[in-house]
């Protein structure tokens, strides 16, 4: 767990590195640069403001035309009634709910809900090693699970088969000590990843990705008349958010992504024309 304000940091670290900007040169980016939304967040006042107030060219460059807010955030915001909250929260999501999860239904929305979403498809995760869950078994390695007390499962893996044209291998394992057998796919495999074209750095009507991610949303259609400034779309990776905006006056004339897309730094996401 992070608070909100060292997520922001680390999310602007993240941003920094893997655009190549030295901290002292992050006044001088353009303002649809496209920072993470938790940084124009943090920016903009929503979590409170530090002794002596932001710095303003650092202000100014992240928030561009946004006005920041002024006074204490949340000031005028109508009282929450935890047990009301509590009780559609359980109705939600289908059990008892506990504070943790309140407390972060209220704080993280989106986060919280996206983590609902990622447990109902895969289940608890956190009884795995961490090790595993981040780098998976090697082979002939056996590790043990506590689904629940007084029960534990013993997993090892005996055997990867070779990926097929569409990725998907054969894995062999032993649980509990009997042999089974399961598809999985291999996101790593590159058999038949579409090559994406890349965006032109010198060419302001070119919209490229700054990192790799996934295309979270796009915000614009081909036609659209989009003013410099104006959201292209929104890319999501490590759980941090980078919006990207039209860096010229212009039309779309074409969106080379879609929602759920995995895209490469520097490929062409959307390009314009006046």
């Amino acid at each position: 767990k992070v608070t909100p304000s060292s997520k922001c940091v680390g999310d602007l670290a993240i941003f920094l590195i893997t655009k190549g900007v030295k901290p002292e040169d992050m006044v001088n980016l353009p303002p649809e640069t496209g920072f993470p939304e938790s940084v124009i967040d943090l920016l903009s006042g929503n979590l409170g403001q530090p002794m002596g107030g932001w710095p303003k060219a650092v202000q100014k460059v992240v928030l561009g035309k946004r006005k920041p807010m002024r006074g204490r955030p949340g000031a005028s915001a109508p009282k929450i009634d935890l047990k009301q909250e509590f009780t559609a929260l359980q109705k939600k999501i289908g059990r008892k709910a506990t504070d943790d999860d309140l407390f972060s239904h209220l704080m993280y929305p989106k986060v919280f809900q996206d983590y609902l979403g990622f447990r109902s498809k895969y289940g608890d995760v956190s009884v795995l090693p961490t090790t595993s869950y981040f780098h998976g078994l090697s082979m002939g390695e056996e590790i043990s699970i506590e689904i629940e007390e007084g029960k534990t499962l013993f997993i090892k893996l005996l055997n990867a088969g070779e990926p097929d044209e569409k990725g998907i291998r054969s894995l062999t394992f032993e649980l509990n000590g009997k042999a089974r057998t399961t598809l999985v796919e291999d996101k790593s495999f590159k058999g038949e990843a579409k090559v994406r074209e890349k965006a032109d750095p010198a060419n302001p009507l070119h919209i490229g990705a700054p990192i790799p991610a996934m295309i979270s949303s796009i915000a614009t259609s081909v036609g659209k008349s989009v003013k410099k400034g104006d959201k292209i779309a929104v890319l999501e990776a490590m759980k941090m958010q980078t919006t990207l905006y039209a860096s010229a006056d212009g039309c779309v004339d074409g969106i080379m992504v879609q929602v759920g897309d995995s895209v490469e730094s520097k490929d062409l996401i959307a390009k314009l024309r006046v």
